[in-house]
């Protein structure tokens, strides 16, 4: 208890250290970053061109919805669908199919798309809103498929509780920059807080077993790059099993994930050592992945890194993903880790890909401290 209270000591002094160094901001970005991707095309008080995308009953409900805000200056210019055809009781008119969503945005000069698809699979709603941020436009999701967003995520700005903005951020070489400072000043303070209790686990890592004190993997990072991450070395060193085996074994387990709908990871216990059992339970094993922030690999929070032969079998919505740096922790992190799906655990990593701002990084960054400290999902 004494080690847990002195590493949430830790945490927070080095999180409230760069809140403190973070307030140096003017105020005028302070207010622009906590507004985030709030200020997009078609959010101005003019006059707003809606344009929704789904089934038809999916857009009646959703269309229910909107017409109950009453916002002045919004109106739903109609509807496309894949059959092209059909009405809506005669309230909204097809405007033609998806294939051919371009044309229509340009031609009813819409501002802001409401993509209502409950049955599509999730590479279909993705490509869509891909589609719409490139067009430039504001797109928002009203989904089954987005339920673990509600679910899990705490934060952020919903329209009328049914509706999930995944517009790109406002000033994204900004915020990307803002965040890259952000990685600079906590991963150096949470670097200088940690070192101590960084060397008695590296003491400890390897005077109780043999083999080395790190263990350094290949992984892969933003837009496909690959690079090493440390971490403490947990297990025994080993040579019964081939890198060529473990792949084969792990691909197999990735399959069976997607079918069952599970997230599991492949723990084999007897090669686990004492203290790395505490170290995976309480995540200390993953502290040595500061030094991949520092050198600007991976960013304090972010999509967890995959291995490549994972990437390869990613479905191609699921490559989404690495379109920003990975993170030591983040939203699926905080949102349960092994006790979510791995395909919800892509959905929340591109909530926060489409979601990024400093001040939604410090409030995941204050969430992984209980997650830590209760070892909350950790094997």
């Amino acid at each position: 208890m004494v080690i847990l209270a002195y590493i949430g000591g830790l945490f927070i002094s080095f999180v409230a250290l760069s809140v403190f160094l973070l307030i140096g901001i003017p105020p005028v970005l302070m207010k622009f970053i906590s507004t985030g991707p709030r200020s997009r095309p078609g959010g101005s008080s003019e006059e707003k061109n809606v344009l929704i995308i789904g089934r038809e009953i999916s857009a009646i409900h959703f269309l229910e919805d909107v017409l109950k805000q009453h916002q002045s200056g919004t109106r739903v210019a109609g509807f496309i669908s894949k059959s092209g055809d059909g009405s809506l009781n005669g309230s909204l008119k097809p405007l033609g199919r998806p294939e051919d969503l371009e044309e229509i945005l340009n031609a009813y000069e819409i501002n802001e798309v409401i993509i209502a698809e409950d049955e599509e699979d999730l590479n279909h709603i993705f490509s869509l809103v891909e589609r719409c941020i490139k067009a430039g436009k504001r797109v928002r999701v009203a989904s089954g498929k987005m339920e673990i967003i509600r679910e899990k995520i705490k934060f952020g700005s919903y329209f009328d509780n049914h509706c999930i903005d995944l517009s790109a951020p406002v000033g994204y070489r900004f915020t990307t920059a803002l965040k890259r400072a952000e990685d600079i000043i906590i991963g150096s303070a949470a670097f200088i807080a940690f070192l101590p209790l960084m060397i008695i686990i590296a003491l400890l890592v390897k005077t109780t077993s043999r083999g080395e004190i790190f263990f350094r993997q290949l992984r892969v990072g933003k837009n496909g790059s690959h690079f090493k991450m440390y971490k403490f070395r947990t297990m025994y060193s080993s040579t019964g099993m081939d890198d060529e085996k473990r792949k084969k074994m792990m691909l197999e387990f990735m399959k069976k994930n997607k079918s069952t709908g599970e997230d599991k990871k492949i723990v084999d216990e007897s090669r686990v050592t004492k203290v790395g059992r505490i170290l995976r339970r309480t995540s200390l094993d993953e502290l040595p992945q500061l030094i991949n922030v520092l050198k600007g690999e991976m960013s304090l929070v972010g999509p967890r890194p995959c291995v490549p032969y994972e990437f390869e079998n990613y479905e191609s919505w699921q490559k989404r993903r690495v379109k920003v740096l990975p993170g030591c922790t983040g939203v699926w992190q905080v949102s349960g880790r092994s006790s979510v799906s791995f395909d919800d655990s892509v959905v929340l990593d591109l909530y926060y890909v489409h979601r990024m701002s400093v001040f939604l990084d410090l409030k995941i960054l204050f969430k992984t401290i209980p997650v830590m400290l209760l070892s909350k999902g950790g094997r």
